[in-house]
C-alpha cells in the first residue's frame, strides 16, 4: 500500500486526530516516509480554506509522494537516501523547496524518476539534488528541447537555448558574430536520470555511478509504528 492510502486510513486513528499539525514539519515527515505525518497534513488540509498557490503546492507533492512511495520498501528506503549523511531534516526541507518550485505538473514526473534512480543507487545524493535543481530551475519545454537535442553541439542561439544557459545546462561554445550553444555534462545527468529516464531506446540501464558509496547513517534504524507493527528498516554498513 503507498503512502497516500495508508495515511487515508490513519486520519480517522486517535494518533492523528488529537496531534497538533506544524504544516512545515509534517511535510518533511512525509516526504521521510513516515505515514502519520501524512495523515496529519492531509487532515488539515482538508479542514483548511486553501489559497490557490497551497493548492497547486498540494497537487504536485501528493503526486510525487504517489510516485515515489509505492510501498513500504520504497518508502523506507527512500527515506534512508534523504538520511545518508545524517542531515535528514535539512535535506527533506531542501526536497520540499524543489517540489514547490516546479512550474509544471509534468516536471514531478522528472523529479520522480531522479528519485528512482536514488533509490536504485545509479546517483548519490549530491548529483540527487543537482538534477532536481536543474529540473525545477528550468521550463518544462526547455527541457523537452534538451532531450531533443543532447547528443548535438554548437547549436546556434534560441530561446531554449538561452533558457538552458541560464539555469547552467548550456554553455557558450563558440563567441562572435553568431554565438553557438552547447551541453553542459549536468545537462546529460538530467536527460539520463530525470527527463528520458523511462526512454529504454535511448537509455536501456541508467550508468551506476562509480562515485556511489555506501554510507553509514546516525540512526542504524527508521522506524514506524502503523497499527501496532513497527515497520522498519536497517541500513547496510
Amino acid at each position: 500500500m503507498n503512502i497516500i492510502n495508508t495515511a487515508k486510513i490513519l486520519i480517522s486513528s486517535k494518533e492523528v486526530q488529537d496531534a497538533s499539525v506544524d504544516l512545515l514539519s509534517d511535510a518533511a515527515g512525509a516526504i521521510l516516509g513516515d505515514p502519520v505525518a501524512m495523515g496529519r497534513l492531509m487532515l488539515a488540509i482538508g479542514k483548511s480554506r486553501l489559497f490557490i498557490q497551497n493548492q497547486i503546492f498540494w497537487a504536485k507533492f501528493e503526486s510525487f509522494l504517489n510516485g515515489v512511495y509505492v510501498d513500504d520498501e520504497s518508502r523506507l528506503k527512500m527515506a534512508v537516501k534523504l538520511d545518508s549523511y545524517g542531515n535528514k531534516n535539512d535535506n527533506a526541507a531542501r526536497l520540499i523547496s524543489v517540489i514547490d518550485r516546479a512550474d509544471s505538473m509534468r516536471k514531478i514526473a522528472f523529479l520522480i524518476n531522479a528519485s528512482k534512480c536514488l533509490c536504485a543507487d545509479y546517483i548519490d545524493l549530491k548529483l540527487y539534488f543537482r538534477v532536481c535543481q536543474a529540473v525545477s530551475n528550468a521550463l518544462f519545454e526547455d527541457l523537452l528541447f534538451l532531450r531533443d537535442h543532447i547528443d548535438e553541439g554548437d547549436l546556434p542561439y534560441s530561446e531554449e537555448a538561452q533558457g538552458l544557459f541560464s539555469a547552467g545546462m548550456m554553455y557558450m561554445s563558440h563567441v562572435g558574430e553568431v554565438p553557438a550553444y552547447s551541453f553542459t555534462p549536468i545537462a546529460r545527468d538530467v536527460d539520463r536520470f530525470a527527463v528520458s529516464y523511462s526512454d529504454v531506446n535511448r537509455y536501456h540501464n541508467p550508468t551506476v555511478n562509480q562515485e556511489v558509496r555506501k554510507v553509514s547513517v546516525s540512526t542504524p534504524k527508521l522506524k514506524w509504528n502503523v497499527f501496532g507493527e513497527t515497520l522498519n528498516i536497517q541500513q547496510d554498513s
